[in-house]
């Protein structure tokens, strides 16, 4: 079975992007060096024979004109289909063949050896109390002005749950780390936001070692948006590395830039196992938080954590 392609996220094996660039360069005041750095980053990946076979896709007139049409449609289906209640999970699929849950009807793939828990993250202890992990991922629902616009004109079944600082700090994860874990957290752009989260990391025992950016591109290698919008939106997205072990500062790069097509549906972040447990140990037991979708050989949570793995999004390449 393989996500079709309006669901994949296209990590491509990252390009082996994964580039510790420093900016050398003198900034003058008006400068944001986050994209200055992003830039020079997506300059020297558009230079490599690698980035060019890999994004080697021409748009058609075509192309525009449709404007995704065909993804926009099936996204649509999608939530119309999957827009059910998920109930309390705690469950495993402990086999190397992909399994298949059923839910309301609807039908939802495992992948090998995962345990998925569908749950609130206040819950969290009760479930992996005990237990110790030595990758902890999560996207939290950070408070999002858009978003809540969006609830104040369309109603809240438009929105989400969004989730203050001071609550997210408040989750017990120092409680389930290893004695060498990493935290890596998917931040928003809101730089107030990210500071009062940085500041407060030592609740967790834990301190930030590395920010690195996931660089949204088309098919064609092109930035899906300008770094510098009217709207204000960018084609980048930070990523916290965290880690309660001082040695990590030196042995985790900064600055790494991923390069990926984004995935069709909103919020769904590409996989970082491959990348991340090249920093960990040679097995790690590893969890993600506030999940919508299951990884192989982890422990995934979160209130919908099997939500992409609906059938609808899956096709089976044999066919």
């Amino acid at each position: 079975m393989k996500l079709r392609s309006f669901t994949e996220c296209n990590v491509l094996q990252y390009l082996s992007a994964v580039i510790n660039f420093r900016e050398h360069k003198t900034m003058t005041p008006q400068d944001n060096p986050e994209e200055k750095h992003i830039q020079e980053v997506f300059t020297a990946l558009r230079l490599r024979p690698e980035y060019k076979e890999v994004f080697c896709y021409v748009p058609s007139s075509d192309d525009f004109r449709k404007n995704n049409s065909l993804i926009r449609a099936m996204r649509k289906r999608f939530t119309e289909i999957s827009n059910i209640t998920f109930p309390v999970l705690d469950e495993s699929h402990k086999n190397l063949n992909i399994g298949v849950q059923e839910i309301e009807k609807n039908k939802f793939l495992l992948p090998p050896n995962v345990r998925y828990i569908c749950d609130d993250v206040s819950n969290l202890l009760p479930h992996v109390s005990g237990d110790q992990f030595d990758i902890v991922v999560m996207d939290p629902p950070w408070l999002n002005k858009y978003v809540k616009r969006r609830c104040l004109a369309h109603g809240d079944h438009h929105g989400y749950d969004m989730m203050p600082v001071s609550d997210i700090l408040a989750l017990p994860v120092s409680k389930i780390l290893s004695p060498k874990a990493l935290v890596v957290i998917w931040c928003t752009n809101n730089a107030s936001i990210m500071e009062e989260f940085v500041q407060g990391l030592h609740k967790w025992g834990v301190h930030l070692v590395a920010t690195w950016y996931w660089l949204k591109v088309t098919r064609g290698g092109e930035p899906v948006t300008p770094f510098v919008a009217s709207h204000g939106k960018r084609p980048y997205e930070r990523l916290l590395i965290a880690s309660n072990c001082e040695k990590d500062k030196d042995r985790i790069p900064d600055g790494v830039v991923i390069c990926s097509v984004p995935s069709g549906i909103h919020s769904h972040k590409p996989p970082l196992d491959e990348l991340l447990k090249r920093f960990s140990s040679p097995e790690p037991r590893c969890l993600e938080l506030f999940c919508r979708s299951l990884l192989p050989e982890w422990t995934c949570y979160g209130l919908e954590v099997v939500r992409l793995n609906h059938s609808f999004l899956f096709e089976d390449e044999t066919l």
